[in-house]
């Protein structure tokens, strides 16, 4: 039960710095993934200032499953809850439990955040 609550704190913590910080461009630059990650394209945007990384991504690559899976919170919990189920010990029946305690945790901490 204990690794239940432990695998869905580390989707959760993903999921805030991946929604909550800019935490991806400041180390996809640090270590010279610019790019390839089109972060030299989102710096140099000069239409949409206001726009962070993911907005970004979602307005100019609309159109990839990718981009969209990354984009969401709901999407992208539920991949890697199922790749941290997978990953485990675990049957994937606890599958459902990692992603709705998951979702929670991070929408909690984004609430309080």
């Amino acid at each position: 039960m204990v690794e239940l609550i432990v695998l869905s704190c580390w989707v959760a913590l993903a999921l805030i710095i991946w929604f909550e910080t800019d935490a991806f461009v400041h180390y996809a630059k640090a270590f010279g993934f610019s790019l390839h990650f089109h972060i030299t394209a989102y710096e140099n945007d000069l239409l949409c200032p206001e726009l962070d990384y993911l907005d970004f991504l979602r307005f100019k690559y609309c159109e990839s499953f990718w981009i969209n899976l990354i984009t969401c919170p709901l999407c992208l919990s539920v991949w890697l809850s199922a790749i941290v189920t997978l990953s485990g010990d675990f049957s994937f029946f606890y599958f459902p439990v990692i992603n709705l305690i998951s979702l929670s945790l991070f929408f909690i901490i984004k609430k309080l955040y």
